[in-house]
């Protein structure tokens, strides 16, 4: 099997939910915005007027190929819209749907599943879907030296793939081990990408380098799959990227990334369903460019860490904007990750007196304007497994003092507590963070050095193990799963935080398909990660974001806001894309 990712951290600075985008209007009358009292009634819901182009603005991802990325804006905003899974949930339930599949079912056994295939599914580029489109992920995901991204969480659990006998529709998956949602999350990260264009496309890179392309169980293809990613190739989803050989190319580097409605899709087959005729996505990292652009009401939809600020400076954005605050599963929490491989920081009760020293629900009335909640544990309210009875660490500098006393630490017992707390000086909110933890730690006799690093450097010194603490916003554990996070193995768990018992409840919990003995393993492994501390649980953000009031069906579900069933009245579209 191929080498993994390892997102250890992660961190958005564009806003504070993870991956969020700001999407916008493009149009030529900006300037001719009526109140959503002027808005017509749609003449028939089932089957909206089509046409509008739906504009974002987003951080510009670095990788578009199926396979290697990690770009949550490239996962989200583009491959989401642009390729297929075999299995997704539907934006309005929640609910885990058939995509690419037209059925699956899960042997009894729970080790393994059968998958029935869609049919009449065409890619972008006419071609027909094929199984041996379906097999290719994961020969690609099984091949030396590839190092996957997004989808690894899903080919980490496939142990065998086969086709049906005697059937072009049907495709066995052997699971590598029992767990509680193999099925989901295989099917949720099997992206179905075409291969013909694919080995068409490494053969080309191949020969350009002179050189014959390398089999699949040589380490050297996993490098020449690297370096394929400016590109998707064709999906089958609603939406199509055109290649740069194309007349009007998707990516622009450096200005935009536009997808254009795929009217081939099967997706399209559904009334009311994919209307947009495409979706932008605006590279503008300055933040006074994107409120520029919201004060010229150019936008859709806007969020920004300040928000509540712009709004107070603009009243009449009340008259064109829905203001909405959601959560998603996948908004995860700020929190600082412990070191616990240091000797300072190896004693629980040390640190239990360190998060003790973070003003929870200040940081979230003050530096979130309440769009943010205190954190108890890395997990939301209402999951299953989730601890009611545990809170939020109090903030309580005099208390930390006393534990750091009874652990040996103190000036007057000459043993001060010198810590380095690393910030990402990306985002101002950070640093603040890290500032009112400073002031705290000052009372409470701890020695604090804060380090403002950009991302790349704090991970750099993270990696090299020189390192006490750093204030990260992570996502949150994909399928309510924190085995990554805290396992000794994790490949979330940089601080090399190791509990035997914990272990064993990780283990467990992955194993368990009963969902109430899986919750109840989960919720015993969530009490002792609160008395352990390997890291400092802060603040759960929400999205907070306005909303152009004349776009229709706008209603934040699991997904948050996704825009399969959005649409906009003829008379405010801009057609064309």
């Amino acid at each position: 099997m191929s080498r993994t990712s390892r997102p250890l951290l992660v961190l958005t600075v564009l806003a504070v939910a993870v991956a969020v985008v700001f999407v916008a209007l493009s149009r030529d009358d900006a300037d001719l915005r009526p109140n959503q009292s002027s808005v017509a009634a749609p003449l028939d819901p089932a089957n909206p007027p089509q046409g509008h182009v739906y504009t974002g603005v987003a951080e510009e991802p670095n990788d578009l190929c199926p396979f290697t990325t990690s770009s949550a804006v490239a996962r989200r905003m583009v491959l989401g819209f642009t390729h297929d899974t075999l299995l997704d949930l539907d934006p309005e339930t929640g609910a885990l749907r058939g995509a690419l599949a037209a059925s699956w079912e899960v042997e009894p056994s729970g080790l393994a599943m059968t998958i029935t295939l869609r049919r009449g599914v065409v890619f972008s580029d006419g071609s027909p879907l094929t199984l041996d489109d379906v097999l290719f992920t994961h020969a690609v995901a099984s091949a030396k030296g590839v190092v996957l991204g997004s989808l690894a969480d899903g080919m980490r659990l496939c142990k065998m793939v086969t086709r049906v006998d005697g059937r072009e529709d049907q495709l066995r998956i052997e699971f590598a081990a029992p767990h509680f949602a193999a099925a989901r999350a295989i099917g949720e990260s099997w992206i179905v990408v075409n291969r013909r264009w694919w080995l068409a496309r490494l053969g080309e890179r191949a020969n350009r380098d002179g050189r014959s392309m390398p089999p699949f169980t040589s380490p050297e293809f996993g490098a020449l799959l690297g370096t394929l990613t400016q590109s998707p190739g064709p999906g089958t989803g609603p939406y199509r990227f055109d290649d740069e050989t194309e007349d009007r190319p998707s990516w622009r580097r450096g200005i935009d990334l536009t997808i254009r409605r795929h009217e081939g899709s099967w997706r399209r087959q559904q009334a009311g369903h994919w209307n947009l005729a495409a979706i932008r996505v605006r590279f503008l990292a300055e933040p006074a460019a994107r409120y520029a652009a919201l004060k010229k009401r150019e936008l859709d939809w806007y969020s920004a860490p300040d928000l509540k600020a712009q709004l107070d400076a603009d009243k009449a954005l009340d008259a064109d904007y829905r203001r909405l605050v959601y959560d998603m599963p996948s908004l995860g929490a700020y929190l600082v990750q412990w070191n616990t491989k240091r000797e300072d920081l190896r004693d629980p009760i040390v640190r239990r007196a360190l998060g003790l020293l973070f003003d929870r629900q200040g940081i979230a009335d003050r530096l979130f304007a309440g769009v943010a909640r205190p954190a108890a544990v890395v997990a939301k309210p209402g999951q299953p497994g989730y601890p009611n009875e545990l809170s939020p660490l109090p903030f309580d500098p005099k208390g930390a003092r006393l534990l750091l006393a009874a652990a040996g630490y103190g000036a007057d017992q000459g043993r001060p507590l010198r810590i380095r707390l690393m910030v990402p000086s990306e985002a101002p909110w950070f640093r603040r963070m890290g500032e009112l933890f400073a002031d705290a730690a000052s009372t409470a006799g701890v020695e604090l050095e804060l380090q403002v690093l950009a991302f790349k450097e704090l991970i750099q010194r993270r990696d090299s193990g020189d390192w006490d603490a750093g204030l990260v916003l992570v996502s949150m554990p994909t399928l309510g799963d924190p085995f990554e996070l805290f396992h000794s193995t994790g490949t979330r768990n940089p601080g090399g935080y190791a509990n035997p018992a914990v272990d064993r409840l990780l283990e467990a919990q992955r194993r368990e398909v009963d969902v109430l003995r899986r919750a109840e393993l989960l919720q015993q492994c969530h009490r002792l990660l609160a008395a352990d501390q390997p890291c400092a649980l802060l603040v759960h953000p929400l999205v907070e974001i306005l909303v152009d009031r004349r776009l229709q069906g706008v209603e934040p579900g699991p997904l948050g806001l996704w825009p399969e069933r959005l649409w906009m009245p003829v008379e405010f579209q801009r057609p064309g894309g």
